[in-house]
């Protein structure tokens, strides 16, 4: 951390992605809620900002377990926090699993598979007015976080300023 603030790194931001450990799993991250609550202490204890993002709607996750993501997600009050819904991008390991599944047995639509899609790979155990509800649902935590952190924010953003001001810009000639 003392390296990349040397190097004028302000903010790290981490892949979060699940605050269940079964769904990190089962997405091959390869390490744990545990070890992402221990990187979020460090890299404030730093100084450094802390963001998050976050992923919900897997085919295999429940909502109980898109819940546990929101409590990680308010537990860690990541300075600033984004949330996305799985997206099958062809050619990805996501998208084949979702035409294993049947997601797409009526042909592909573009209009389905976008950066910020309406949850297309939920779980086929929810109806489609439910998969509504819990992104939304969602989406307003998500929300209530970002504005409890604002002051933060907003603090944090004008210590970059001086920063830049009054470290980066001289160092490289840039004032």
């Amino acid at each position: 951390m003392e390296k990349m603030q040397e190097a004028g790194c302000a903010v790290v931001a981490i892949g979060v992605e699940s605050g269940n450990d079964d769904i990190l799993r089962k997405m091959k991250k390869g390490y744990t809620t545990a070890q992402v609550r221990e990187a979020a202490r460090i890299i404030k204890a730093s100084g450094l900002t802390f963001s998050a993002q976050f992923l919900i709607g897997m085919p295999f996750e429940s909502e109980a377990q898109i819940w546990d993501t929101v409590r990680l997600a308010e537990e860690l009050e990541p300075v600033s926090v984004m949330l996305s819904v799985a997206t099958p991008l062809p050619g990805t390991e996501l998208f084949q699993m979702a035409q294993e599944m049947g997601y797409f047995q009526d042909g592909l639509s573009w209009e389905q598979i976008t950066t910020k899609n309406d949850g297309v790979i939920f779980s086929q155990r929810y109806p489609r007015p439910e998969v509504a509800r819990i992104i939304q649902e969602v989406q307003r935590a998500f929300d209530a976080l970002q504005e409890r952190m604002l002051p933060v924010k907003n603090e944090t953003r004008l210590s970059y300023e001086r920063l830049y001001k009054d470290k980066v810009s001289p160092a490289y000639g840039l004032l």
